[in-house]
């Protein structure tokens, strides 16, 4: 699940400090995973605010805007789901940050375009 996993997984120690990166992740960002494990977000991220990440408690997925070590921005949607000890203490955190390029292309394509009716196409086509 984390090796094959689409979106890029990393796995938070307590301090906030990046243990583990999967494969996506070191893509995404353009960098070795030597340069990210050890690191926090924040230090990833030197421009971006403080709060990169959308608190885990919370279960949100928030948009954010990272620069990755080509130079290119790229929009991604960050969720960050906490670890817990059977006793109910944080202990880490599993983030993912999906890359939703895709997803504001599609916004900003052609709304006037109207969806297809699957049931239209096929009338047309004598496939009722």
């Amino acid at each position: 699940m984390f090796e094959g996993s689409e979106d890029a997984v990393f796995l938070v120690d307590g301090k906030g400090l990046i243990q583990k990166a999967n494969p996506v992740a070191i893509e995404l960002l353009g960098m070795p995973e030597d340069r990210i494990v050890n690191q926090t977000f924040e230090g990833l991220f030197a421009a971006q605010p403080t709060d990169f990440l959308p608190d885990p408690e919370s279960g949100s997925e928030e948009w954010r805007i990272l620069r990755n070590g080509y130079g290119s921005l790229v929009p991604v949607a960050v969720r960050s789901t906490p670890i817990k000890s059977r006793r109910g203490k944080v202990q880490g955190s599993v983030v993912t940050l999906r890359d939703i390029r895709c997803a504001r292309w599609v916004e900003k394509s052609d709304s006037s375009a109207r969806p297809l009716n699957l049931s239209e196409k096929n009338k047309k086509h004598g496939s009722e």
